[in-house]
């Protein structure tokens, strides 16, 4: 029997969450996402991102650079946010239109990648330690988990384009 999973109250009750846990805090969380180059749809995640950010509570600074813009100043940049106190939180909007994004996202201090595609991150992750998972990846098991429906003996078919977000969710 199939069912169709109501992702959007899912979230509302996650945001929700999120939102008095921020308001019990004594510092208002930081974060900062770094936007390269033009594409639309880009730049509508981080619009989205922004919003619920914004929404729970959260400080929140977008940091935009032309397509075309240096590795050496992306590095620079994310090497400053790493060292700012009133950031908490770093987030590189993927895929970048020229750069590295292994350096780039290998740049963030592991501590302040909240997407969780730094290299200890995944570290953590494969080894099934403590440590953050990826939200995409967290998002599915999450809606998985709302079906309340038992996982063993079923198969998944996971379709991704991109290994950074598809092996954290094959590893789960």
């Amino acid at each position: 029997m199939s069912e169709i999973i109501q992702g959007s109250r899912l979230a509302l009750a996650i945001r929700k969450k999120v939102e008095d846990q921020v308001q019990g805090l004594s510092q208002t969380p930081g974060l900062a996402a770094i936007l390269v180059g033009d594409d639309p749809a880009s730049h509508l995640y981080v619009s989205l991102k922004e919003r619920a950010a914004k929404e729970a509570g959260i400080y929140f600074e977008r940091i935009e650079y032309p397509k075309g813009v240096l590795q050496g100043k992306l590095l620079k940049d994310i090497r400053k946010l790493n060292k700012r106190d009133d950031i908490h939180g770093i987030l590189v909007q993927l895929p970048l239109p020229n750069q590295d994004e292994n350096a780039v996202i290998g740049a963030i201090d592991s501590r302040k990648d909240v997407d969780g595609f730094h290299k200890e991150s995944l570290r953590h992750l494969f080894r099934s330690e403590p440590g953050l998972v990826p939200p995409v990846a967290l998002a599915i098991l999450k809606l998985i988990e709302a079906t309340r429906q038992p996982l063993q003996g079923k198969t998944a078919i996971i379709i991704g384009n991109h290994k950074i977000f598809a092996e954290p969710i094959i590893h789960l």
